[in-house]
């Protein structure tokens, strides 16, 4: 981590911080951070969307999380946000990942840490107490029956913790020797761990040499294990098509199975040999498999398989054995978003599907619905579930709600459990937005009643519009909002539409009639002759929208909405403003403020150019540039790769942006034509450790001169997140 690159002096709440290479000192608070209660009691873990009304109010999204594991009817907590880390570790728990299970009740996890020591590590429960395994950004994807549990470090290496030793080992590493005379090049996230120390995964790997008939990077399923190291189990091309995906699934014996796009294969190392135990076409009683689903596939000790094949009309959970293929799910929903790669002896399955996870027992029954009371609440959010022989099943579950931070407390706006009328009862949130007193947000019905868009306003929720509410282009919206925004007592989003004329498009509310309009449509002219075919970020502008979409020939571009016919700002692929031989290649974040239109452009899709990145003003169809990479950056270097997040208030301009000096990146105010410097990765934080700005889009607010923004904390800070504001 680079070092601070100027002095700095801390306070309680703030710290000024003074650099000789500045025009002027800047003054940055601590508004929230990670692991803070709000006036509900809950500790606040993540912080999402932060949108700032004025210099010290701001409403955002916040998480608070927990590992739960359920027993026959029964929920317990294994850890929740704020409570403390294991001995020696000091600091507490913020979030968690997806955690794995064992026979013996062990589980495994992730965890976001609010401690000096750093902001993630790996941790092992067992017999009710807490084991730290690993400070560090090392992700836990499989456990044994031994406790021993299998790391990966992003897709390049994998680990094994042995419990009863405490050490970690490489197991596979990237560009490391593969079967076949080839290297490991990208190793898949979802590899499966049996007791026996054998790990199963699938990798992309590239031959040493060219071998005719066969293409020098290929993919794989691989198994390895210590001392013996890798062996492949099946390549590109061995069962066409081969499509090899990351779901894998081992047993005890070190059979694997794994699946191609039309069949589910058995591995046995006893030969070794493959054999299709499903495909395509094979018989289900009465009726035949359509497709093989690659979100699953599972086996028992016993060597059967378990797959999810399209069946009639519908998908079923099917089970390969002695050459028979049996439907256990009969007319069960198995639709879901992630399924555990297990199938225990008794022939069980867990899946999330949806904010839910439901399990195969016999029949499809439920693990968490909404109306579930957890130790964390109701209405909670699931992520993956694991579970073991047992039946015992570990997941994480997320309780966000939606906050306002104002006068030092953030106290909920809404939260889940909520009941909005004419919504329903909240469940989740998607996007939202604030401006004149008004707060915009979707959410999703606890009770199935699909999306709705609410406001609050004065501490009432109050339903817009929901999934139900018919269209001016006929049909009803499909309120998968991608994005919206707030002016006055209008609303503008996207979203598609279920049944009407077109596919999608951007609307306007007035929530004080309920009368939507639409500005923009799919299907109807863009420019010259291509047309609108998808729409996603939008912000309001006087009375319509400046609006980024996609259009039918692949190209997108942005747009201001204004009479009959939206009109272009940038599209990709015509010239660079100001770099006529280069070409547009992406539209960056965008701010509007009155007719003002702040946005960052791109001429190269790996940054290779650094000159590429530019920041431009549009105006009444006139296109200037602010800042463009390659130039000086005052005290910090020259700008360099991209502009990844921008604000505008009047004549003001914000944005945080790449640069190639001892700093990473800095976050900027343009007044005139000079940008001031005023916080640069590595200033040390009002808690501890150093500022690291992050490249998510979405964090920063401009009030005046006044930044409020949202930040990484490293190197010895007592916390994982800080909102801060910030001005000359």
């Amino acid at each position: 981590m680079r070092k601070p690159s100027c002095c700095a002096a801390t306070a309680a709440l703030f710290v000024v911080v003074v650099c000789p290479r500045l025009a002027a000192a800047t003054t940055l608070h601590l508004l929230l951070k990670s692991g803070d209660a709000a006036a509900d009691g809950d500790p606040i873990g993540i912080i999402e969307g932060p949108v700032a009304t004025d210099r010290s109010t701001v409403v955002f999204r916040g998480t608070t999380s927990a590992l739960l594991v359920k027993n026959g009817a029964t929920f317990g907590v294994i850890a929740k946000t704020g409570d403390p880390l294991p001995a020696p570790l000091s600091g507490t728990f913020n979030d968690f990942g997806d955690p794995v299970i064992n026979d013996s009740g062990a589980v495994a996890f992730n965890a976001g840490l609010n401690s000096v020591a750093g902001t993630r590590g790996a941790f092992l429960y067992e017999d009710g107490t807490l084991v730290s395994i690993t400070v560090s950004n090392l992700r836990v994807v499989d456990i044994n029956g031994h406790s021993n549990v299998l790391l990966r470090r992003g897709r390049s290496d994998l680990l094994l913790w042995t419990r009863s030793s405490g050490t970690l080992a490489t197991l596979v590493r990237r560009n490391a020797l593969a079967p076949g005379d080839a290297k490991f090049n990208r190793i898949g996230t979802r590899p499966v761990l049996n007791d026996a120390g054998v790990v199963a995964f699938e990798s992309r790997a590239r031959r040493n040499h060219r071998v005719k008939g066969k293409r020098r990077l290929f993919t794989g399923i691989f198994t390895a294990s210590m001392p013996a190291g890798p062996a492949l189990v099946a390549q590109e091309g061995d069962y066409p098509p081969f499509g090899a995906n990351d779901i894998v699934s081992i047993n005890a014996a070190g059979q694997v199975a794994f699946l191609t796009g039309t069949s589910v294969l058995r591995y046995d190392p006893v030969g070794p040999s493959t054999t299709v135990v499903a495909r395509a076409g094979d018989g289900v009683g009465s009726d035949s498999v359509r497709s093989v689903s690659p979100l699953y596939v599972g086996i028992d000790s016993q060597g059967a398989v378990g797959f999810v094949g399209g069946i009639g009309g519908g998908s079923a959970l099917i089970r390969a054995s002695g050459g028979t293929l049996t439907d256990l799910s009969g007319s069960g929903d198995v639709t879901a978003s992630r399924f555990a790669p297990r199938l225990t002896d008794a022939g069980h399955v867990v899946w999330q599907r949806g904010d839910d996870v439901a399990r195969f027992d016999g029949t499809v029954s439920s693990v968490l619905a909404s109306g579930d009371v957890t130790p964390i609440g109701s209405n909670v959010q699931a992520g993956a579930p694991s579970m073991n022989g047992l039946d015992v099943v570990a997941f994480r579950a997320d309780r966000r709600t939606l906050y306002q931070l104002s006068g030092g407390a953030a106290r909920p706006v809404a939260a889940p459990g909520d009941v909005v009328a004419g919504g329903g009862t909240i469940r989740g949130f998607g996007p939202h937005a604030a401006r004149d007193g008004l707060i915009a947000f979707v959410a999703r019905d606890a009770g199935g009643g699909g999306t709705f868009l609410a406001i609050a306003r004065g501490g009432t929720l109050t339903t817009v519009l929901d999934i139900r509410v018919p269209t001016p282009l006929g049909g009803t919206l499909a309120l998968d909002v991608p994005s919206l925004d707030v002016r006055g007592t209008k609303i503008v989003f996207a979203s598609s539409v279920n049944g009407g004329a077109a596919a999608s498009g951007l609307f306007r509310v007035d929530v004080s009639t309920g009368v939507v309009d639409v500005l923009a449509q799919a299907g109807e002219p863009a420019t010259g002759d291509r047309h609108f075919a998808e729409f996603d970020s939008v912000q309001a502008a006087g009375g319509g929208a400046v609006f980024g979409a996609t259009l039918d020939d692949a190209s997108g571009g942005l747009f201001v909405s204004g009479g009959t016919r939206a009109r272009a700002i940038v599209i990709t692929g015509e010239p660079v403003p100001g770099r006529p031989r280069k070409t547009i290649t992406d539209v960056g974040p965008v701010a509007v403020s009155g007719r003002r239109v702040l946005f960052s452009v791109n001429n190269t899709d790996d940054n290779d150019d650094k000159r590429g990145p530019r920041l431009l003003l549009w105006r009444n169809g006139r296109v200037q540039t602010l800042v463009a990479a390659g130039r000086r950056a005052a005290g910090s270097g020259r700008f360099a790769f991209e502009f990844s997040q921008v604000a505008m208030d009047g004549r003001t301009a914000a944005f945080i942006a790449g640069l190639d000096g001892s700093a990473a990146s800095g976050l900027f105010l343009l007044r005139g034509r000079t940008p001031v410097p005023l916080v640069l990765d590595g200033v040390v934080s009002p808690v501890g450790g150093t500022i690291e700005l992050s490249d998510l889009e979405g964090r920063i607010s401009l009030v005046g001169s006044t930044v409020i923004f949202l930040a990484d904390l490293v190197s010895g800070a007592e916390a994982k997140l800080g909102l801060f504001s910030v001005a000359p």
